[in-house]
């Protein structure tokens, strides 16, 4: 297999956004935290040239920079996870984060080295910027953002691995609460789910199916990979109605919500009210629930909680 071969198919690979990536609020706390911090400490750029009072400045106005950075980017890459978030995707991800990231420090730093640190810490001699800044800057933003983005996701692994110990637990107790009530819960019955494109279908096993979610024009199928050990998404061009009616025969599969259908079997817990309730699911965050079926979902989970 040749190099772009090898390449390509690497690049196509599907990588899913972890837990953090996906909070943008709590991301854009860690990239402030980290950058504010490994300026302060290392003062790269040039910020060991100032007295401390414009350095705070500029430390707090590139961490905000980089938060910016990251928002936009995230914005603009979002609408593609509604398919297929590949490898590709998230190298996109972090290149345009870095580039916006770049440009918006440049200009910062031009701004208030050249206009205002003159007028705000009456500065008397005008600092002047090294020659080429613009690439001297490109350095320093490519080394601290690569640092800055391998805390975020091995700060993200760990969450994930957390979750996915906790989830796989209570997979366990569920698949054993399923053997002792209804051995043919593990007959793999095929469950087809088809398409408005042509040709257009997919086929998993009953038990591998948590949830669906109507996103447009499209329906995101949330499942357990054959192992039961991984969770993926697949995409159809299709109603959530229409993907309803598709599972009708089985009586584990219930829709909570005109956006939502869920697999009682891996239902956790059930938090809130009549006027705002939502679903907690093995793999998956909170799920809304429409007012009519709160009190049947209520009970549900206390009955299941009963019978362990």
């Amino acid at each position: 297999m040749t190099m772009k071969r090898k390449l390509y198919y690497y690049f196509k690979k599907e990588a899913l956004l972890g837990n953090l990536s996906q909070n943008t609020f709590k991301t854009q706390g860690l990239i402030f935290i980290g950058i504010f911090t490994l300026l302060l400490f290392f003062k790269p750029y040039i910020l060991s040239s100032f007295p401390l009072k414009p350095k705070l400045v500029l430390i707090i106005g590139y961490s905000l920079c980089s938060c910016i950075g990251f928002a936009l980017s995230y914005s603009l890459f979002a609408p593609y996870n509604k398919k297929k978030w590949t490898r590709l995707l998230d190298f996109g991800l972090f290149f345009t984060c870095f580039v916006i990231t770049w440009l918006l420090i440049y200009v910062y730093t031009i701004l208030h080295v050249k206009l205002l640190f003159a007028n705000i810490y009456n500065l008397e001699i005008e600092y002047q910027l090294p020659d080429q800044f613009l690439l001297y800057l490109f350095f320093y933003t490519i080394g601290t953002g690569s640092f800055t983005f391998l805390i975020i996701r091995a700060f993200d692994i760990y969450i994930s691995h957390d979750k996915f110990s906790e989830n796989l637990h209570h997979l366990k107790s569920i698949e054993i609460e399923n053997n002792q009530a209804n051995k043919n819960f593990k007959n793999k019955r095929k469950l087809v789910l088809i398409g408005k494109n042509k040709n257009e279908s997919f086929t998993i096993d009953i038990d591998q199916f948590i949830y669906a979610k109507s996103e447009g024009h499209y329906i995101k199928i949330i499942y357990l990979h054959t192992n039961l050990k991984k969770i993926k998404f697949h995409t159809l061009r299709n109603k959530i109605s229409a993907i309803e009616s598709q599972l009708s025969e089985f009586d584990t599969i219930f829709r909570c919500h005109q956006s939502y259908i869920i697999n009682l079997h891996y239902l956790k817990s059930v938090t809130g009210n009549k006027n705002k309730a939502y679903a907690r699911l093995v793999y998956s965050e909170n799920i809304p629930i429409s007012n009519t079926y709160f009190e049947y979902l209520n009970k549900k989970t206390k009955t299941k909680k009963k019978t362990k």
